[in-house]
């Protein structure tokens, strides 16, 4: 199921589809990520 459906009546552009296929992924990543730059800020000011 995409985000967006049903609310448009055309096929997204095929660019728009290839960018949000990663969306999943950066879902399971979010935590990591934050944490990788707090310790990233933490180190620049160390």
């Amino acid at each position: 199921m995409k985000l967006w459906q049903g609310r448009f009546e055309e096929d997204s552009d095929p660019v728009f589809e290839k960018m949000n296929r990663s969306l999943g992924v950066d879902a399971v990543l979010l935590e990591v990520d934050i944490r990788a730059s707090r310790a990233h800020a933490r180190a620049l000011l160390g």
